[in-house]
C-alpha cells in the first residue's frame, strides 16, 4: 500500500488497477482482483483521513470518488466484455454509463452508494445484453460491509422489470417535460447525473434532454418541495435529537436549497450554477448575485462543518443510529466534540461543539426558510436569472484551489494579485486550510485578503510567512476567528510578511508581539523611547539586549512602513536604540576603564538608517591595556547583540590624541565630520570630538572641487551641504548634527534658499527610504535599485506605489526616483 502522506489521482489508480487486471484472467479472478484493489485502496483513504493527513474539506470525497470513478470503469469494461462474450456480440457503442446522486457530485463519503444508470441507444435489437451487463457489473462489485461502495440501480426509469437501465427513448419519455412520469422529486434529482464511461453521442443526448427536464420553462413547485422536506424531517429524524442528515438545518436542507435554486435560476445560467458538485454550485450561485456574500459564506461554511461531522460519525460507528447527535450532556458527545478537533475539560469540549453545530444548524435552517419563502411568494416568471451585480472584486474559487482544480481564470486572477509561483502558493493555501470546526472563520479570513493582496509587496513571500504563522498557534479557531473579526490587523500582517523577511522572523518568534498589529497603539515612537529610557542603566546579558534590539527594530519599522511616521524620526530612534545597545555592551567590557566610545557617520549624526555603518572609535590615554576588552566588545557586537543584523561594525582605536588624516575622500570625510560620544567618559571624548573636527574641516581643501552629485545618493547630498557650510565658516562646528540640522544652518546662512531646502530634504528623506525598504527586505546591505522587475516592484509597493491605470506601480517608482535625481542635481549642481 502506498505511503498515507500523499493522495493518488485517478490516473495513478488507473494505471495500477490497469497493470493488475489483463484479459487471460477468468472472470472470477479480474472479480477477486478489482475487489481487493478497491477494498485496500479505500482503507489506505480512510486512513489517510483518520490520522489527519487531509488537506481540505472535501478531500475525503474526492479521493473515494476517484476510487470509485476507477472501479466502476473496469467493472463497467468486464461487465461488457463477459456480455459480449455470452451474447456473441459486442454492441459497446451503443450505451453509455452515468453517476447520479452523491457519485455524481463527486461528494462520497463512507456511507454512500456508488448511484448508477446505464442507457443504451433506442431502436437495439439485443436490449438482453445491456442488462445482462449491468447485473455482471453489479456482481463484480462485492462491497466489504453492507452499504459501502455498494452499487444501487433505483434511480430512472425501469426498462421492463430491471431497473437501472433503459434506452435513450425510454429516457426521453420518462423525464419529458408534458406528460412524463418523473416525479418533482426527480426532476431535483437529475441534477446530479454525470457520464462515467460509454458513447459520448449518448452523452450528449442524455445530458441534453436532462437539460431540458430540470431547466426548462416548466414552473418548479416550490410548495410541493418544501413539503417534501418536511415529510423527510418527520418521518427520517426521529425523536427530538438533531438530525444532522434529516433534521431542520440538517445536510439536507442546505443541498435542497442549492438544487433549487439551481433549477430557478439555471434556465437563465449555465455553467458551474448547473453543476451537481454542491458547493462549486453554491460559488457559481454567489458569483451570480442569487446568493449574497454573507450567505453564501454562512452557507459554505455550514456544509463544510456538517459534511465533516458526518464523516467523524461514520467513522465513530454511529452512521448506523440515524445519524442523529448524541444526548449533549453524555460522554458520546463529548467525545464526538473531541473527535470534531475541539479541546480542553469535558465541560470545554461540551461547550464548544454545542456551541458550533447550534450555530451552523441555525444558520442552515434560516437560510432554507428565507429563500424558499422568497420563493414561493414569487410568480415563475418573475425569478430573475441573475439577482444582482457580479462581486466589486475577482477572486479565484477557494474550492478549486483546495482541491488544486485551478482554470486558467483562477490562475489569472492570482497572477494579477502579485503571485508568481502560483503551484507552491497554492500548496501553501492547501496546507494552511484546518479542520471543519474552523472551516468558517479560515474561509472568511481568505476572503478578506483577496483585496489586500495587491498592495503587499510580495505575495509569495507574505503566504510563505503566514503559513509559519499559523503552525506557531494551538487553537486554529481561534486564531481564524481573530483574523476574521480584523480586517485592519490581517492587511497589516499580510504587509508586514510580504516586506522583511527579517522583521516576519523576529515577529513570528515572539509571541508577546502578536497583538501589535490589532492594537496599533502601541506603534508608536514614545513607546519604543519610553521603554528604552525606562530600561535605564540595568545590567543586561547579550541574549536580553539581542531581543531588545529586534523587538524595538520591528516596532520602529512598522512606524514609518504601516503608521506613517516620518522616516528622519524613525533613523533618530534607530540611533537612540543602537546606542542604548552599545552602552549596555561596553559597560559590560570597560566597567573602570577611562575611555571613550564615540560615533561616526549615521550614528553619530542620530540619522541611523538600518542600511548604515557602524562607524565607532575607542578612545583611551593608553590602548594596549585595553586590548582584551576591546576584543570582548568586538565579539559580542559581532557575535552577539548584532550577529543577525546587517550592521558592517568597524572599530578604530586612538589614544589620546591622534593626528587626523586630512586627505580622504568625500565619504570619508563626511563619515569623520559626523561625531558624538555615546559611551564612556563623556567628557574626554567630546574633547577628542572638538579638536579633531577642526583637524577634518581643516582637510577640506583636500577634497576635489570637482565632486558632483551624480548618482544622487544620500551622503552625497550630505556632503555637498557640509562643504557649503565649511566654505562659508571654516570654525562652525557641526559634529553630531542631523541633516535636517545641517540643512537649517544652510538656509540660515542664505546658502540655499526655503523651495530649495525643502527639494532637498524630501528627496534625501525618499532616497533613505528605499535604502531601508531595500535593507529590511532580505536584511542585507542593498546594492543600489535593482535590476529585476520583479524585484523592483516589490520595492514600489512596499514604498506605497500601485498599479494606477495602465501605469505600473515599478514605473511610477522609477518616474519619481528620476524626478528626485533631477531636482537634486538642478539644485547643487547650480551652486557647484
Amino acid at each position: 500500500m502506498q505511503s498515507l502522506k500523499d493522495k493518488k489521482n485517478l490516473s495513478q489508480m488507473t494505471v495500477e488497477l490497469d497493470g493488475l487486471l489483463n484479459s487471460s484472467q477468468s472472470l472470477e479472478q479480474k472479480t477477486a482482483i478489482l475487489n481487493r484493489y478497491k477494498d485496500e485502496e479505500k482503507e489506505r483513504i480512510d486512513e489517510r483521513y483518520v490520522s489527519g493527513r487531509v488537506l481540505y474539506p472535501g478531500e475525503l470525497s474526492d479521493e473515494l470518488t476517484d476510487l470509485a470513478d476507477v472501479v466502476i470503469k473496469s467493472a463497467w469494461k468486464i461487465s461488457l466484455a463477459q456480455a459480449a462474450e455470452d451474447f456473441g456480440s459486442d454492441p459497446v457503442k451503443e450505451t453509455a454509463l452515468f453517476a447520479l446522486s452523491r457519485f455524481a457530485a463527486r461528494e462520497l463519503d463512507d456511507s454512500s452508494t456508488l448511484d448508477l444508470l446505464m442507457v443504451y441507444r433506442s431502436g437495439s435489437m439485443r436490449k438482453e445484453f445491456y442488462h445482462t451487463a449491468l447485473l455482471i457489473l453489479k456482481r463484480i462489485m462485492q462491497p466489504s460491509q453492507a452499504g459501502i461502495f455498494e452499487v444501487n440501480t433505483r434511480f430512472g426509469p425501469a426498462d421492463g422489470e430491471t431497473t437501472g437501465v433503459c434506452s435513450t427513448e425510454s429516457f426521453e419519455k420518462y423525464y419529458a417535460s408534458d406528460g412524463g412520469m418523473a416525479q418533482l422529486y426527480e426532476r431535483q434529482a437529475l441534477i446530479q447525473l454525470r457520464p462515467i464511461a460509454g458513447s459520448a453521442e449518448i452523452f450528449r443526448q442524455i445530458c441534453a434532454i436532462r437539460d431540458a427536464h430540470v431547466y426548462h420553462t416548466r414552473a418548479f413547485n416550490i410548495a410541493q418541495a418544501t413539503a417534501l422536506r418536511v415529510r423527510q424531517q418527520t418521518e427520517l429524524a426521529l425523536g427530538s435529537r438533531f438530525n444532522v442528515r434529516y433534521s431542520a438545518g440538517g445536510l439536507l436542507d442546505i443541498e435542497c436549497l442549492i438544487q433549487t435554486l439551481q433549477i430557478t435560476h439555471g434556465r437563465y445560467l449555465e455553467g458551474d450554477v448547473r453543476n451537481p458538485n454542491t458547493l462549486k454550485a453554491m460559488r457559481a450561485l454567489w458569483k451570480n448575485g442569487v446568493l449574497g456574500e454573507k450567505h453564501f459564506q454562512d452557507l459554505r461554511a455550514a456544509y463544510v462543518f456538517i459534511r465533516g461531522l458526518l464523516n467523524v460519525m461514520w467513522f465513530e460507528g454511529r452512521g448506523a443510529c440515524g445519524w442523529a447527535l448524541p444526548v449533549e450532556n453524555t460522554p458520546g458527545f463529548v467525545e464526538l466534540g473531541r473527535k470534531m478537533g475541539y479541546t480542553g475539560n469535558d465541560r470545554e469540549v461540551q461547550a464548544a461543539f454545542k456551541l458550533a453545530y447550534q450555530h451552523h444548524r441555525a444558520a442552515a435552517e434560516r437560510l432554507y426558510d428565507s429563500y424558499m419563502i422568497n420563493l414561493a411568494n414569487m410568480a415563475w416568471e418573475d425569478i430573475p436569472g441573475t439577482v444582482s451585480a457580479h462581486p466589486e472584486y475577482a477572486r479565484p474559487s477557494l474550492d478549486e484551489l483546495l482541491r488544486g482544480e485551478m482554470n486558467e481564470r483562477s490562475e489569472i486572477i492570482l497572477r494579477q494579485l502579485g503571485f508568481k509561483n502560483i503551484d507552491e502558493s497554492t500548496a501553501r493555501l492547501r496546507r494552511l486550510c484546518p479542520n471543519a470546526t474552523a472551516f468558517e472563520p479560515f474561509a472568511k479570513t481568505v476572503d478578506l485578503t483577496w483585496r489586500m493582496w495587491p498592495e503587499v509587496p510580495d505575495p509569495d513571500m507574505a503566504l510563505e510567512n503566514f503559513e509559519i504563522f499559523s503552525q506557531k498557534n494551538e487553537d486554529a479557531f481561534l486564531f481564524w476567528h481573530a483574523l476574521s473579526k480584523s480586517d485592519r490587523a490581517l492587511k497589516l500582517m499580510l504587509t508586514l510578511f510580504g516586506t522583511s523577511r527579517y522583521l516576519s522572523k523576529i515577529y513570528i518568534r515572539s509571541r508577546p508581539l502578536w497583538g501589535w498589529l490589532e492594537d496599533t497603539s502601541v506603534l508608536t515612537l514614545d513607546h519604543a523611547l519610553d521603554r528604552i529610557h525606562q530600561l535605564g542603566q540595568a545590567e543586561y546579558t547579550i541574549e536580553q539586549l539581542r531581543m531588545i534590539k529586534q523587538q524595538e527594530t520591528l516596532r520602529i519599522a512598522l512606524c514609518e512602513w504601516l503608521m506613517g511616521v516620518p522616516v528622519h524620526k524613525a533613523m533618530q530612534a534607530y540611533s537612540v536604540l543602537t546606542g542604548f545597545v552599545l552602552r549596555a555592551v561596553y559597560d559590560l567590557c570597560f566597567k573602570n576603564d577611562s575611555a571613550a566610545l564615540i560615533a561616526c557617520g549615521d550614528l553619530g549624526a542620530n540619522q541611523l538608517n538600518l542600511s548604515s555603518d557602524l562607524e565607532l572609535i575607542l578612545i583611551a590615554d593608553q590602548i594596549e591595556p585595553l586590548s582584551k576588552p576591546l576584543e570582548r566588545f568586538e565579539h559580542m557586537l559581532q557575535e552577539g547583540a548584532f550577529e543577525d543584523f546587517l550592521f558592517r561594525i568597524k572599530i578604530s582605536t586612538y589614544a589620546v590624541l591622534p593626528a587626523v588624516r586630512t586627505e580622504v575622500s568625500p565619504s570619508e570625510w563626511l563619515q569623520q565630520i559626523k561625531m558624538r560620544t555615546i559611551a564612556g567618559d563623556l567628557q574626554k571624548g567630546e574633547e577628542w570630538i572638538r579638536v579633531s573636527s577642526a583637524k577634518i574641516r581643516g582637510g577640506f581643501s583636500t577634497i576635489s572641487e570637482t565632486f558632483i552629485t551624480e548618482s544622487n545618493k544620500p551622503e552625497e547630498i550630505e556632503c555637498k551641504l557640509h562643504q557649503m557650510l565649511v566654505k562659508q565658516d571654516a570654525e562652525i562646528d557641526f559634529s553630531g548634527w542631523s541633516f535636517a540640522e545641517v540643512l537649517g544652518e544652510v538656509h540660515k546662512f542664505n546658502l540655499l534658499n526655503e523651495d530649495e531646502c525643502d527639494i532637498l530634504f524630501e528627496s534625501y528623506m525618499f532616497l533613505r527610504k528605499i535604502e531601508n525598504r531595500l535593507s529590511l527586505f532580505e536584511n542585507h546591505k542593498p546594492c543600489g535599485i535593482p535590476q529585476d522587475r520583479e524585484d523592483l516592484r516589490h520595492l514600489a509597493k512596499s514604498l506605497g506605489f500601485f498599479d494606477l491605470g495602465i501605469e505600473r506601480a515599478e514605473d511610477l517608482l522609477m518616474n519619481k526616483l528620476t524626478g528626485v535625481r533631477t531636482d537634486v542635481q538642478r539644485v547643487l549642481n547650480y551652486k557647484f
